[in-house]
């Protein structure tokens, strides 16, 4: 009986460290979305600042769809708030970031955004 006990304990300290961390990263920048997405129509302010939390927080954990999505995230706020540099500035990150997870859904989303941005400043 004692023998089933410590093998049942060893293989369960085991599966216990062998949890994904990129889940819980995920998790934490979606729910830093949902919170900002929140604020959207109260105050703008505070979406900036909660998606800029998910920029610092993916870079933190060198999560990079988290930052993309941060960027992102940015950039499309500050170009429905007619501030295309800006908008700019954050989706060539965004883009950069789509690069180098060859993503190629990411990329196209990046592209398209950098098309609308550059069409509003041309």
């Amino acid at each position: 009986m004692k023998l089933y006990q410590l093998i049942y304990l060893i293989l369960f300290s085991l599966l216990s460290f062998g949890q994904n961390q990129q889940k819980t990263d995920s998790l934490k920048v979606n729910a830093l979305k949902l919170k900002a997405e929140s604020f959207l129509p109260i105050n703008k302010d505070s979406s900036f600042y909660y998606y800029n939390k998910i920029v610092s927080y993916s870079n933190s954990k060198k999560y990079k769809k988290g930052s993309f999505i941060g960027y992102d995230l940015i950039a499309n706020l500050y170009y429905k708030s007619n501030e295309y540099e800006a908008a700019l500035t954050n989706a060539k990150k965004s883009y950069i970031l789509a690069k180098q997870l060859k993503n190629k859904k990411l990329q196209g989303q990046s592209e398209n955004l950098l098309a609308f941005i550059n069409f509003r400043l041309n």
